[in-house]
């Protein structure tokens, strides 16, 4: 029995998972907008990340500061 065209696999060079030909164009448009929007997200973590460590060493030396500055009054 011959199968259709449309019931054949290929793979998604993307994301590497099988998809019928047939539902290839919209699986490829998905697969390509997830795959920006996990980049975006990178990118949006690395920021927050950044400014965790700046917020971090901001309280250290305000902290330091305070240390300084209540022994040098006493």
């Amino acid at each position: 029995m011959e199968q259709k065209y449309e019931e054949y696999k290929i793979v998604c060079k993307i994301c590497a998972q099988k998809v019928q030909i047939d539902k290839m164009k919209d699986h490829s448009k998905l697969c390509r907008r997830n795959l920006e929007l996990d980049k975006e997200i990178k990118e949006f973590d690395n920021k927050i990340s950044d400014l965790i460590f700046k917020a971090f060493m901001g309280s250290k030396e305000l902290h330091t500061k305070y240390v300084v500055d209540r022994y040098s009054f006493s």
